[in-house]
């Protein structure tokens, strides 16, 4: 095994890379693209041999002859006897980022029931069971499109920033929709977890993206905060491709 590994995520806002050495975290950039030189640099500085790949973009936009020159490539979608059971019905339409998050859970949480909410450009909520069978869950808007949507399809909404301080009403135009949309986010996000630890005994939660951090302090819920949840479970499904081959 190689003593350290490189992760990439290309996500629908953000470009995420990152090396893990031993299992752990040493280095990680994020940007809205993805900084070849510096990972030329990281290969020479960590000895980079090995790379997992995952994008939600279209494969066409991704630099992935840029990468294959540097490493040896690895995809989410190729790795075979994965650690858990995939029951989706359509694995071939399964985001990279919901697989990997779904890999991150069963090694941090084995034998536990985990469900896992990524609060970025969407809002996903995906269950793992105990037995480590990977169920589905629910997509809805992220935070700012629900923001975009309302100003994108009327006629005199406003398209305002979100605000993570918003009350539970406004009393102007702009703080309604602050509050409206911060509130429902929170509520859908609050309800979807009570909802599931009803049904699953000790239930884990864990919350990462780029809005987690404002929903676990405002939700006051015991939940487990990871925000590379994504990278991390990447790396253990490198980890897992090279020690099969």
């Amino acid at each position: 095994m190689p003593a350290s590994l490189l992760c990439v995520d290309i996500g629908n806002t953000l470009s995420k890379a990152a090396v893990y050495t031993g299992g752990r975290l040493t280095d990680s950039v994020r940007g809205s693209g993805l900084d070849i030189a510096l990972l030329k640099a990281w290969k020479q500085q960590y000895g980079l041999e090995h790379a997992m790949l995952s994008a939600v973009a279209d494969n066409s936009q991704l630099p992935q002859s840029e990468l294959q020159a540097l490493f040896t490539l690895h995809f989410p979608q190729q790795v075979r006897n994965l650690p858990i059971r995939v029951a989706y019905r359509t694995p071939d339409t399964l985001g990279a980022d919901r697989l990997a998050c779904m890999v991150a859970a069963v090694s941090l949480f084995p034998d536990r029931p985990v469900l896992v909410l990524q609060c970025g450009t969407c809002l996903t909520v995906d269950l793992l069971t105990a037995d480590a069978v990977y169920m589905g869950g629910s997509i809805s808007p992220g935070l700012r499109m629900r923001f975009q949507t309302l100003n994108e399809h009327t006629a005199r909404l406003p398209l305002v920033a979100a605000d993570m301080e918003a009350g539970l009403y406004g009393e102007s135009t702009e703080t309604s929709i602050q509050a409206g949309v911060w509130q429902g986010y929170l509520s859908e996000c609050g309800g979807m977890i009570r909802k599931y630890r009803a049904k699953y005994e000790h239930l884990k939660v864990i919350i990462t993206g780029g809005d987690a951090a404002a929903v676990k302090d405002k939700l006051k819920m015991t939940i487990f905060a990871f925000p590379d949840l994504v990278l991390y479970g990447l790396m253990q499904m490198l980890k897992y491709d090279i020690e099969k081959q």
